[in-house]
């Protein structure tokens, strides 16, 4: 055990996350603070996807700091995964997710879909199908003062099961509140990236009660939460 990690010890197990893989499309809001925490978990294999850098008004919210400014986000969180568990093996690009990414990310137990609009959703969901990408897709959404996530079993929605995501890909113009490039605030970033780290341990430990829907209303307080179940 790493002492590190000691006192998660009997809650994520230890010899499953050096061989842990996850994929994570978008390094911002959500993205960059996933990657610091699963670094801390102990998850020791990354594949990182984002073109955009770090400016000013993220440093608020996001996982970056002043000196981050004008690196790109994805190398700002590789170096940041690195410098928290030095043995990590993380395959960063700096680009706009495409159909080239799927033999880096065919190999991922994980794909979380960081990312801030609904036709990147759609190419993840469709390119792990295509592909044969991973088990999980992890879908965190985030407004201002709002969250919603969806977990996607890839195997069971490619057969036409977990149908209920497809009512979840409806288009940008239909989405609701802001998108994270307009208002955020550091703690709606930082408890959505808390339960997609939830949801990754439970793919971990194949918990079978492990959470398919979850929308918290974190300015009033109203959570729904829907536990996995065949559909």
């Amino acid at each position: 055990m790493n002492k590190y990690r000691v006192r998660q010890a009997g809650i994520i197990p230890e010899n499953k996350l050096r061989f842990f893989k996850v994929g994570i499309v978008g390094c911002g809001a959500v993205g960059s603070h996933v990657a610091n925490a699963l670094a801390r978990m102990g998850v020791a294999n990354f594949v990182l996807i984002d073109s955009d850098i770090v400016s000013e008004e993220n440093i608020s919210c996001q996982g970056f700091y002043p000196s981050d400014i004008n690196k790109f986000k994805s190398m700002a969180v590789a170096d940041d995964i690195i410098s928290i568990n030095y043995g990590a093996n993380v395959d960063n690009y700096v680009s706009y997710l495409t159909h080239a990414h799927a033999d880096v990310l065919k190999d991922c137990d994980v794909i979380i879909s960081a990312v801030d609009n609904m036709q990147t959703r759609k190419d993840i969901i469709s390119m792990c199908v295509e592909y044969d990408i991973g088990g999980v897709v992890i879908d965190p959404r985030m407004g201002a003062e709002k969250i919603a996530m969806c977990v996607v079993d890839i195997d069971y929605y490619a057969t036409g099961g977990a149908d209920w995501y497809n009512y979840m890909l409806f288009s940008d113009e239909n989405a609701v509140d802001e998108p994270c490039t307009a208002k955020a605030t550091i703690y709606t970033a930082q408890l959505i990236s808390g339960l997609v780290c939830k949801a990754v341990k439970d793919v971990i430990t194949q918990y079978e009660h492990r959470t398919r829907f979850i929308s918290w209303d974190i300015s009033s307080n109203k959570i729904v939460d829907y536990t996995r179940e065949e559909d």
